[in-house]
């Protein structure tokens, strides 16, 4: 009945209405049990009519829909997504599996917002659940592959050969297209959240295949993403791309990251436009919060700007109509994080509208923003600035560029700032420099080089010996570190506890000034930060002493903080015994400052609490490396699985005005 009157309902007088109605449908037990029943009007009202006109008309109410729904569907999640409809014919197949499919796009309709996203965490089992559809509806086959090996090679070029036989999978067919869309899709969605971020790497995790030569017939795992990364489907193939580089461990190894570049200005710019700021069931957050991990790779910074991808982290970051903490926040960190590719800063400098907003955003009361913004100025603007400032001269080199770019990069292609009557009036390539200019140059580097040589040699002419680069995610351990080394009494230390106010890249460029040693406290943390990366680099730019520590099991540098640290010995703090660590921490301090080191005086300091202290702080950084279990329970009474539920309407055959409304009509 509720169908007919909306078909009859030309005026759209009813239509508020009709929203309200709907939802106590699918929140009535009549919605989990039309799974079990055949085909009829009443499975095809439930299972697809009901969802398809929520999902339509709920943008407005996206907030108190998603809050509505999310816990009762996935209270009954055990009973429909891994229902497999025993159907041979692919096509009968898939039409049975409609009602699963509008199922998976509610879920994903939650999943789309953080706060109904994070109540998934308390059904984990889905994440199992929904592989088990790819597995089940992406037709893979085993197939044998002769390879040839070379078993030694003659310096005249004669070979001897062996040919073996290998397994690989092949990706035969994709049985139900629509629902492993919406299952990947919805991956996309809740990789977000942490926990379930650790679940899915888990389980799409493929371990290495080692042949089994006792076992000729043993198979390789099954790698489903690279498989489904392959099809002709645009949002399987962006989903799957997308989930294979978030799952990676290296982000560099990022396979064709032109293609997923291209992929993302696509969904940035159909979604910036879209009055709902979705595309293809992902939400503009969402897409800038992946995209916050993917852009760590060096050629997706690139691609971004050969094909005119700054343009639409701008539009993201200012736009009034995008929210300030979902959208605004992560386009500004991405567009820190791109700062620090060369030609991506070399555009944004003459972008006078962006300095302004970015000026603008210094004052805000969202202290995130603002931060971000200060990181932003500092990498193409400040940096430069303050270092002429320090050094009471004018400054050399690109403004804002990064040590890698200075290695990659032509020498004789540099930006140098001109001043004149110590006012900064322009910047100019090098290779156009005056011989008087040029001649100016090469004395401000032998004078600069030769000051540093000094300061290395005089320790007391820094206020600090050391200073403590770290991410706050690691606080715990490093604040240890830091109570040791204030013990030792020998030492000098800077460490930012309270979280520096005012510009905080200025802060941190003069505790680097005065400071001796930099200790570099890395982790997958510190590697996604774009003020840590500042830090190193202007601590190798002013040619501190850097000693590398690591404070996170399992993690290995890569990246730009690989880039640093290069063959460099680095102290483990996770492997060893933190006795051991400190008093090899210890020798590096005094053997870069030529002193003797006596490891005796560690025997006070460093006690058995404190080695306890330490190891549960690595315990605890291992046990959050790990996927959480399902904190849920199967409901053994089917009155559970709406438990939260208003009171369940009649039968569809009662008349439309004995259903109570669940919420107010606008």
């Amino acid at each position: 009945m509720l169908r007919h009157a909306y078909a009859k309902d030309r005026s759209k007088q009813l239509e508020p209405y009709f929203l309200d109605l709907l939802l106590q449908c699918i929140l009535s037990k009549n919605y989990a049990e039309s799974f079990n029943e055949s085909e009829s009007c009443a499975v095809t009202f439930y299972q697809e009519l009901c969802p398809s006109y929520i999902l339509s008309n709920s943008s407005e109410r996206q907030n108190e829909v998603a809050k509505l729904l999310c816990r009762p569907l996935l209270n009954i999640q055990h009973k429909i997504v891994t229902k497999q409809p025993m159907i041979s014919d692919v096509a009968a197949r898939c039409k049975a599996d409609t009602g699963r499919v509008y199922y998976l796009e509610l879920l994903n309709f939650c999943a789309t917002l953080k706060e109904t996203r994070d109540v998934f965490v308390e059904h984990i089992s889905i994440v199992e659940n929904l592989f088990q559809i790819l597995k089940t509806d992406a037709n893979v086959k085993v197939v044998e592959r002769q390879t040839e090996r070379d078993i030694w090679v003659l310096p005249d070029g004669t070979r001897d050969t062996k040919t073996e036989l290998e397994w690989i999978w092949v990706l035969d067919s994709v049985r139900n297209i629509p629902l492993v869309s919406i299952t990947l899709t919805l991956f996309y969605n809740l990789i977000l959240n942490p926990d379930l971020a650790l679940a899915i790497k888990t389980i799409f995790n493929v371990p290495p295949y080692i042949p089994n030569k006792k076992d000729k017939n043993k198979r390789p795992p099954v790698d489903i993403l690279k498989l489904l990364s392959s099809v002709s489907d645009r949002k399987i193939l962006f989903a799957a791309r997308t989930l294979i580089a978030l799952t990676m461990n290296n982000i560099d190894l990022l396979h064709n990251p032109r293609d997923m570049t291209l992929s993302y200005i696509t969904y940035f710019d159909k979604a910036t436009k879209d009055p709902s700021q979705k595309h293809e069931g992902v939400h503009l957050s969402n897409l800038a919060n992946n995209f916050k991990t993917i852009v760590q790779n060096q050629t997706v910074k690139a691609e971004l700007v050969e094909h005119k991808g700054l343009p639409l982290l701008t539009k993201a970051a200012w736009e009034p109509q995008f929210d300030v903490t979902t959208v605004h926040q992560p386009a500004l960190d991405i567009i820190w994080a791109v700062s620090f590719y060369r030609k991506a800063a070399q555009i944004w400098r003459k972008d006078d509208i962006l300095m302004q907003k970015l000026a603008l955003l210094l004052k805000s009361d969202v202290k995130e923003l603002e931060r971000a913004a200060d990181g932003i100025l500092w990498r193409l603007l400040k940096e430069e600035e303050f270092r002429a400032k320090i050094t009471n001269t004018e400054a050399n080199g690109d403004i804002g560029a990064s040590a890698a770019d200075e290695l990659e990069d032509d020498y004789d292609s540099m930006y140098v700032p001109i001043k004149e009557n110590g006012k900064l009036q322009y910047y100019k390539l090098r290779h156009l420099l005056t011989p008087e200019q040029q001649a100016n140059l090469d004395e401000y580097r032998f004078q600069e080089s030769k000051t540093e040589k000094e300061k290395s040699v005089k320790g007391s002419l820094f206020k600090y010996d050391i200073m403590i680069s770290y991410s706050h995610d690691n606080r715990d351990l490093c604040y240890l570190i830091h109570e040791c080394l204030l013990k030792l009494k020998k030492y000098q230390v800077w460490i930012d506890k309270d979280r520096m106010h005012g510009s905080l890249m200025e802060r941190m460029a003069e505790a680097i000034e005065d400071s001796q040693t930099v200790l570099i406290c890395m982790s997958s943390k510190y590697k996604l930060s774009q003020a840590c990366q500042a830090e190193v680099e202007y601590a190798y730019k002013r040619k501190r002493q850097l000693i590398f520590l690591k404070l996170e099991p399992k993690y290995d540098p890569n990246g730009w903080l690989g880039f640093f640290l290069g063959v460099k010995y680095y102290i483990d703090f996770t492997k060893t015994d933190f006795r051991k660590a400190f008093e090899d921490l210890f020798t590096q301090i005094n053997r870069s400052r030529n002193l003797d080191t006596d490891c005796s005086i560690l025997e006070k300091i460093i006690n058995s609490d404190v080695v306890d202290q330490a190891a549960k702080i690595v315990e605890k950084a291992l046990t959050a490396l790990q996927p959480k279990t399902n904190v849920t329970k199967k409901p053994s009474d089917k009155s559970k699985d709406f438990a939260v539920v208003k009171p369940d309407i009649p039968a569809i055959t009662a008349k439309t005005e004995t259903l109570p409304s669940i919420a107010k009509p606008y």
